[in-house]
Protein backbone atom coordinates (compact mmCIF):
# COMPACT_ATOMS: atom_id res chain seq x y z
CA UNK A 1 0.00 0.00 0.00
CA UNK A 2 1.88 3.27 -1.10
CA UNK A 3 1.87 5.53 2.38
CA UNK A 4 0.41 8.99 2.79
CA UNK A 5 3.07 11.20 4.93
CA UNK A 6 1.52 13.41 7.87
CA UNK A 7 4.04 16.63 6.94
CA UNK A 8 2.30 16.52 3.46
CA UNK A 9 -1.20 17.34 5.62
CA UNK A 10 0.12 18.73 8.33
CA UNK A 11 2.85 21.43 9.66
CA UNK A 12 6.18 19.53 9.45
CA UNK A 13 7.41 22.25 12.46
CA UNK A 14 4.18 20.29 14.46
CA UNK A 15 5.48 17.32 13.31
CA UNK A 16 9.12 17.53 14.34
CA UNK A 17 7.81 18.86 17.78
CA UNK A 18 5.91 15.53 18.29
CA UNK A 19 8.17 13.54 17.19
CA UNK A 20 11.01 14.87 19.84
CA UNK A 21 7.93 15.02 22.70
CA UNK A 22 7.17 11.44 21.58
CA UNK A 23 10.66 10.22 21.41
CA UNK A 24 9.60 8.44 18.14
CA UNK A 25 11.76 8.68 15.27
CA UNK A 26 9.14 9.02 12.91
CA UNK A 27 5.10 9.84 13.69
CA UNK A 28 3.86 6.81 12.30
CA UNK A 29 1.81 3.02 12.99
CA UNK A 30 4.19 0.04 13.75
CA UNK A 31 7.52 -0.52 15.89
CA UNK A 32 9.48 2.22 17.15
CA UNK A 33 13.25 1.91 18.15
CA UNK A 34 13.98 3.88 21.38
CA UNK A 35 16.81 5.18 21.35
CA UNK A 36 19.16 7.53 24.14
CA UNK A 37 20.94 10.52 23.24
CA UNK A 38 24.17 8.22 22.30
CA UNK A 39 21.88 6.56 19.57
CA UNK A 40 22.01 3.40 22.08
CA UNK A 41 18.76 1.38 21.88
CA UNK A 42 16.81 1.38 25.32
CA UNK A 43 13.66 -0.54 24.27
CA UNK A 44 11.23 -0.22 21.61
CA UNK A 45 7.47 0.32 21.50
CA UNK A 46 4.64 -0.17 18.96
CA UNK A 47 2.37 2.62 18.07
CA UNK A 48 -0.89 1.08 16.94
CA UNK A 49 -2.94 3.86 16.07
CA UNK A 50 -2.64 7.50 15.72
CA UNK A 51 -4.18 10.64 14.62
CA UNK A 52 -2.86 14.36 14.17
CA UNK A 53 -5.18 17.47 13.65
CA UNK A 54 -3.75 21.00 12.75
CA UNK A 55 -6.08 23.54 13.93
CA UNK A 56 -5.85 26.39 12.02
CA UNK A 57 -8.37 29.79 12.80
CA UNK A 58 -7.81 32.64 11.54
CA UNK A 59 -7.57 34.88 14.12
CA UNK A 60 -5.12 33.31 16.98
CA UNK A 61 -1.96 31.11 16.29
CA UNK A 62 -2.03 27.93 14.90
CA UNK A 63 -2.08 24.70 17.01
CA UNK A 64 -1.55 20.80 16.65
CA UNK A 65 -3.26 18.32 18.83
CA UNK A 66 -2.36 14.44 18.71
CA UNK A 67 -2.97 11.07 20.18
CA UNK A 68 -0.56 8.07 20.09
CA UNK A 69 -2.21 5.12 20.75
CA UNK A 70 0.11 2.25 22.08
CA UNK A 71 0.59 -1.33 23.47
CA UNK A 72 1.21 0.58 26.74
CA UNK A 73 -1.62 3.56 26.70
CA UNK A 74 -2.01 6.65 25.34
CA UNK A 75 -0.26 10.02 25.08
CA UNK A 76 -2.06 13.00 23.76
CA UNK A 77 0.22 15.89 22.65
CA UNK A 78 -0.74 19.95 22.19
CA UNK A 79 1.48 22.33 20.48
CA UNK A 80 1.13 26.19 19.41
CA UNK A 81 2.95 27.93 16.66
CA UNK A 82 5.77 30.02 17.55
CA UNK A 83 6.20 28.27 21.19
CA UNK A 84 8.78 25.14 21.31
CA UNK A 85 7.07 24.02 24.80
CA UNK A 86 4.83 20.79 23.81
CA UNK A 87 2.51 19.36 26.13
CA UNK A 88 1.92 15.69 27.12
CA UNK A 89 -0.80 14.15 28.85
CA UNK A 90 -0.91 10.20 29.81
CA UNK A 91 -0.18 7.49 29.41
CA UNK A 92 -4.22 7.03 29.70
CA UNK A 93 -4.70 3.31 29.93
CA UNK A 94 -4.80 1.33 26.89
CA UNK A 95 -8.75 1.36 27.82
CA UNK A 96 -9.28 5.03 27.63
CA UNK A 97 -11.96 6.29 25.34
CA UNK A 98 -10.24 8.34 23.12
CA UNK A 99 -13.42 10.41 21.87
CA UNK A 100 -11.66 10.76 18.33
CA UNK A 101 -11.75 7.61 17.43
CA UNK A 102 -15.49 6.93 18.57
CA UNK A 103 -16.36 9.41 16.23
CA UNK A 104 -14.43 8.15 13.35
CA UNK A 105 -15.87 4.62 13.87
CA UNK A 106 -19.17 6.35 12.78
CA UNK A 107 -18.25 8.92 10.72
CA UNK A 108 -19.71 9.73 7.30
CA UNK A 109 -17.72 11.24 4.36
CA UNK A 110 -20.55 11.98 2.49
CA UNK A 111 -21.78 15.29 3.83
CA UNK A 112 -21.69 18.52 2.14
CA UNK A 113 -23.00 21.90 2.84
CA UNK A 114 -22.71 24.96 -0.24
CA UNK A 115 -21.30 27.32 1.74
CA UNK A 116 -18.24 29.55 1.30
CA UNK A 117 -16.82 31.39 4.06
CA UNK A 118 -13.62 33.91 4.36
CA UNK A 119 -13.68 33.60 8.52
CA UNK A 120 -13.48 31.07 10.65
CA UNK A 121 -11.32 27.65 11.46
CA UNK A 122 -9.70 25.64 8.99
CA UNK A 123 -8.58 21.70 10.14
CA UNK A 124 -6.25 19.44 8.45
CA UNK A 125 -6.55 16.14 9.65
CA UNK A 126 -4.37 12.90 9.60
CA UNK A 127 -5.23 9.77 10.79
CA UNK A 128 -2.70 6.45 10.29
CA UNK A 129 -4.38 3.06 12.09
CA UNK A 130 -1.38 0.49 10.18
CA UNK A 131 -4.77 -0.51 8.13
CA UNK A 132 -6.02 2.54 6.84
CA UNK A 133 -4.12 6.32 6.24
CA UNK A 134 -6.75 8.55 6.00
CA UNK A 135 -6.01 12.26 5.55
CA UNK A 136 -8.37 15.38 5.30
CA UNK A 137 -9.68 18.98 5.49
CA UNK A 138 -12.40 21.00 6.55
CA UNK A 139 -13.41 24.16 7.56
CA UNK A 140 -16.25 26.11 9.72
CA UNK A 141 -18.15 22.58 10.41
CA UNK A 142 -21.16 22.36 10.37
CA UNK A 143 -22.29 19.19 8.96
CA UNK A 144 -23.37 16.37 12.15
CA UNK A 145 -20.14 14.41 11.34
CA UNK A 146 -17.50 16.68 11.03
CA UNK A 147 -19.49 18.93 14.20
CA UNK A 148 -18.74 15.42 16.22
CA UNK A 149 -15.53 15.55 15.29
CA UNK A 150 -14.69 19.16 16.05
CA UNK A 151 -16.45 18.61 19.17
CA UNK A 152 -13.84 15.38 19.92
CA UNK A 153 -11.03 17.67 18.98
CA UNK A 154 -12.04 19.62 21.80
CA UNK A 155 -12.74 17.13 24.23
CA UNK A 156 -9.31 16.35 24.04
CA UNK A 157 -7.93 19.62 24.02
CA UNK A 158 -10.27 20.09 27.77
CA UNK A 159 -9.31 16.89 29.05
CA UNK A 160 -5.29 18.19 28.66
CA UNK A 161 -5.73 21.47 29.98
CA UNK A 162 -7.18 20.06 33.20
CA UNK A 163 -3.38 18.82 33.69
CA UNK A 164 -1.56 22.21 31.81
CA UNK A 165 0.09 24.03 34.57
CA UNK A 166 1.43 26.18 31.72
CA UNK A 167 -1.77 27.48 30.97
CA UNK A 168 -0.78 27.05 27.43
CA UNK A 169 -4.23 24.66 26.46
CA UNK A 170 -6.48 26.93 28.61
CA UNK A 171 -5.32 30.14 26.89
CA UNK A 172 -6.03 28.47 23.72
CA UNK A 173 -9.28 27.18 24.05
CA UNK A 174 -10.42 30.85 25.83
CA UNK A 175 -10.72 31.88 21.48
CA UNK A 176 -11.26 28.24 20.50
CA UNK A 177 -14.24 26.99 22.42
CA UNK A 178 -16.33 29.61 21.86
CA UNK A 179 -15.76 30.17 18.10
CA UNK A 180 -17.01 26.97 17.87
CA UNK A 181 -19.83 27.22 19.72
CA UNK A 182 -21.13 30.12 18.55
CA UNK A 183 -20.18 29.67 14.98
CA UNK A 184 -18.60 31.96 11.93
CA UNK A 185 -20.38 35.09 10.89
CA UNK A 186 -21.49 34.38 7.75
Amino acid sequence: MPHLFNDDFIDPSFIDSIKRASDLEQLRTGRHIVRDNRGWKTGAIAVRELWIVEIKPTFRDHSCLAMVHTDHGRNAYFCVSQQSTVLLLGPFGVDWPDPVEEVLQRFNLWSARNEISIDGIAYSFFVDTGDVQLAASFINPRTTALVSLEKAFLHVATTLSANDSTNVVKEYLQDWVPYVYSGPPF
